[in-house]
């Protein structure tokens, strides 16, 4: 397949990758599904320091937890 170099930005994480051309939309749907999640996370822990890394961990939580149910 062919392939190409993209840049993701997820939370505060640039992420260089390489995907294959017909993934590219995909992967970039996945990233604006975990930023989503880190924005309502933000929102519902906003008084709490809780840091960029624990945010990820219940997007990834929340996002497995979701794709789980669907098998």
């Amino acid at each position: 397949m062919d392939k190409v170099n993209i840049n993701i930005q997820v939370g505060n994480f640039k992420l260089p990758l390489t995907v294959d051309r017909d993934d590219e939309p995909n992967v970039r749907e996945a990233a604006r599904l975990i930023n989503d999640r880190l924005v309502a996370y933000r929102t519902k822990y906003r008084v709490s320091n809780l840091s960029q890394e624990y945010m990820l961990t219940f997007a990834a939580m929340d996002i497995a937890t979701r794709y789980v149910r669907m098998l």
